[in-house]
């Protein structure tokens, strides 16, 4: 009986894998492909300039011709049905927290805890778990909401406070555990700025094109940020997902500090895709990127984060 719900927990897990890495698949596809559709948009004639259509694109795909038009503000008339992404973003939570739940709270003793983290019980290890998601997603929504968008002191505050999180997981938790603590936590972040911000603006957007109301300009604008936000973290929280699978590279005294510049140095690779999907290409962030990659890797290696 023992082996029989062994099994049929690893199944489990694994089938919730599979529906995690699927719908992650799904979310960041869509982000890269409306970050790339946004920039890629030509300008359109006069009689759709009137129409209210702000730019245009004509695409090939699976043997079919599809025209993507976008409005300045909205189309004449709202359609019956229109598509929102957000299931995308909640799916991938979801699953994803359903994962942590099968893997490591369910097996916290052995997944959770190691002989040198502060956690060693497992009924605290899941309560800190569970604090620390839930005390690094408050304190980021008053930094979003509350201080000024993409300011310095802002960015600085975001890289500080993903920075101590970092830290306070790899003190806390196993090595793989702190990983995908990491990653949890800016996923967290991710769906928070779906759910708090960007899905409630594009339904004040809707409801005031259908009131003829006045337009929820600041709404709209904290969206646009938090959607830059999370198209910038997407890339750190790929390489947490994998890094969690090779745990034993990040076993030194110093590894969260590793793993922040890793995360950084991908970040960094986004910024490349990002300028040149605008028409800027700069080979010298890839470049730098990869003496980043490499450098990191031989740091490790060498020990000095030992």
């Amino acid at each position: 009986m023992d082996l029989f719900l062994f099994q049929l927990h690893e199944w489990a897990a694994i089938l919730v894998k599979v529906a995690h890495i699927i719908a992650g698949i799904a979310w960041i596809g869509a982000s890269f492909y409306f970050v790339w559709l946004e920039n890629s948009l030509q300008k359109v004639d006069e009689a759709k300039q009137e129409k209210g259509v702000a730019g245009e694109l004509w695409a090939l795909h699976g043997g079919g011709f599809y025209e993507v038009q976008k409005y300045a503000l909205a189309p004449p008339e709202m359609p019956e049905k229109l598509h929102w992404f957000k299931w995308e973003a909640y799916a991938t939570w979801a699953s994803g927290m359903l994962l942590m739940l099968l893997v490591y709270y369910a097996q916290a003793q052995g997944h959770l805890a190691s002989g040198e983290s502060w956690v060693q019980d497992p009924a605290h290890g899941v309560l800190w778990s569970l604090s620390l998601l839930a005390i690094g997603v408050i304190v980021y929504e008053c930094m979003t909401r509350y201080l000024h968008r993409f300011s310095r002191p802002f960015l600085a505050c975001i890289l500080g406070w993903i920075s101590l999180l970092c830290w306070a997981c790899f003190e806390s938790f196993s090595d793989r555990a702190a990983i995908i603590h990491v990653g949890a936590i800016l996923g967290t972040f991710m769906v928070g700025n779906v759910f708090f911000s960007i899905i409630p603006a594009q339904r004040q957007f809707v409801d005031a094109i259908e009131a003829g109301a006045e337009l929820p300009v600041m709404a709209i604008a904290e969206a646009r940020m938090r959607s830059r936000l999370n198209n910038y973290l997407t890339l750190p929280v790929v390489i947490c997902m994998l890094a969690g699978h090779i745990a034993h590279f990040f076993s030194d005294q110093l590894s969260w500090l590793a793993l922040l510049l890793l995360m950084a140095t991908a970040a960094y690779t986004r910024h490349f895709f990002n300028l040149r999907n605008q028409g800027a290409i700069r080979p010298h962030i890839l470049v730098v990127s990869a003496v980043g990659y490499v450098g990191l890797l031989v740091a490790m290696h060498a020990g000095v984060f030992v």
